[in-house]
């Protein structure tokens, strides 16, 4: 963005960090919407992300445009991100041949790490015919700082990839990487505290990836650790969601990368995207009153996050072009509380990094997923955010009015929670337009059984 027209620029990241990435934002936003756009560009992505496998399982990255970081390498941190991508890929279509390609994925990833009294690590980013560096470990970090989660991050899809199939290798492996991670790097203090990238240094994803080892082994001790995690972050962050996603790093770090003792730290929607999946798991395996953090900063700084259509910041004759029709609908990658691009006040490069709008997308649906839990005859309402859902249509009318609607097509017993700023004692229950005492169960009103065709609404003054 640093000139009248912005630019569209490839990477070395487009092979594998940005494909990977594309196929779950791709599939994400069909599952969300239902459209049928860009199915040729879609095609084109997974063709480009399976293209990219070799014969060792490993996802590897085509030449550099220049020439130097990670070019027809395996870069270990893209890893993560092309695994999410055939995840998300094989989640919605069932392909053996996908399933087949993880698996293969996973022996590949197995084969290079270093194994040590029951840990896994992988101690460089570069990787081909052995570690091209050790820019992970304490020793080899030009800036000093030891990075294992730039590598351990890929155990967050492995264990996706474990609760979905039971992949013995896919479990074995995350359990190891995580292991190392929380027990051993000595990276997070028993407080929770880090100093490192939300996202790129894998805190929150590895937090996340903890959830579900506790959720699938009973490891209390992992869901401990993970809510400490999650409480550094959130005490770094704003109560609507903006989260800085370098947290407390000094000035051997800036001076290294950016040849100054210090910069303001900014937003990465990947990081947002990352730190909702976490709130997320932990409001269904530890507490449901992280559903106030995921509404709170879904609503507040990840819709926020987003490039509207108008590129008013841009002269009017660059906004018609290749560069700008990109940009609308995109993500921030440097957002601060009250701008969406944060480089202008930081001196940051202005750029927008396309692996934002994918993380963008992915959180999109993530809260959208998992807003409502339709089980057992029981509609449990997490969220007000308004959809069609097989059971029951949800209707939320804030920020215009405290209200919460439920218009029920199969009979269900209906569970709504409310924001965790409403009293109690000023909500109101609705059932088919008459008045009814209000039920508590937990944070949610118990709006009781209701057949298909009746209407439960909840009402509340607005902060």
């Amino acid at each position: 963005l640093g000139g009248v027209v912005p630019v569209l620029k490839h990477d070395v990241w487009d092979w594998i960090d940005m494909a990977g990435r594309l196929v779950d934002a791709f599939a994400r936003l069909r599952l969300l919407t239902g459209t049928t756009a860009g199915e040729e560009q879609e095609a084109a992505v997974r063709a480009l992300l399976l293209a990219r496998q070799g014969d060792d399982g490993l996802l590897w990255n085509g030449p550099a445009p220049d020439g130097q970081y990670a070019s027809n390498t395996v870069e270990i941190f893209s890893q993560s991100r092309g695994l999410l991508g055939l995840n998300t890929w094989f989640a919605v279509t069932g392909s053996a041949a996908i399933e087949d390609a993880i698996e293969h994925a996973v022996r590949g990833l197995d084969a290079i790490a270093v194994h040590e009294n029951e840990t896994a690590r992988y101690p460089g980013t570069q990787w081909r015919d052995g570690w091209l560096d050790y820019t992970n470990t304490p020793e080899g970090a030009p800036d000093g700082r030891a990075k294992w989660g730039l590598g351990a991050l890929v155990a967050l899809p492995l264990m996706e990839h474990y609760a979905r199939t039971g992949s013995p290798a896919a479990g074995a492996l995350a359990r190891k990487l995580l292991a190392y991670f929380a027990d051993r790097s000595g990276l997070v203090a028993p407080s929770g505290e880090f100093h490192g990238h939300v996202h790129a240094e894998g805190y929150a994803g590895l937090a996340t990836a903890a959830v579900y080892e506790a959720r699938l082994d009973g490891r209390e001790d992992r869901l401990h650790w993970a809510q400490r995690v999650y409480a550094y972050i959130r005490a770094n962050a704003t109560a609507y969601g903006w989260v800085p996603d370098a947290m407390n790093l000094g000035e051997q770090h800036y001076w290294y990368w950016y040849q100054v003792p210090w910069l303001p730290p900014t937003c990465e929607t990947c990081a947002l995207a990352d730190v909702l999946q976490l709130a997320i798991a932990l409001a269904e395996s530890a507490n449901p009153a992280y559903w106030d953090d995921v509404e709170r900063f879904a609503r507040n700084h990840l819709l926020a996050s987003q490039f509207p259509d108008d590129l008013t910041f841009l002269p009017p004759a660059a906004r018609d072009t290749p560069g700008a029709r990109a940009l609308a609908g995109s993500f921030g990658s440097a957002t601060l509380p009250k701008s969406l691009l944060g480089h202008l006040y930081t001196g940051g490069e202005p750029i927008i990094e396309g692996c934002c709008t994918g993380s963008g997308a992915r959180a999109l649906h993530l809260v959208w997923e998992h807003a409502v839990t339709d089980r057992a005859g029981e509609l449990w309402v997490h969220l007000g955010f308004s959809g069609a859902r097989p059971a029951a249509e949800i209707v939320g009318y804030e920020p215009y009015e405290g209200r919460r609607e439920v218009r029920v097509h199969t009979p269900r017993h209906v569970f709504v929670r409310l924001p965790g700023h409403v009293r109690r004692e000023e909500v109101q229950l609705w059932i088919d337009g008459k008045r009814r005492d209000v039920r508590w169960v937990g944070g949610y009103v118990d709006a009781g059984l209701l057949d298909a065709g009746q209407i439960a609404a909840l009402r509340y003054p607005l902060a």
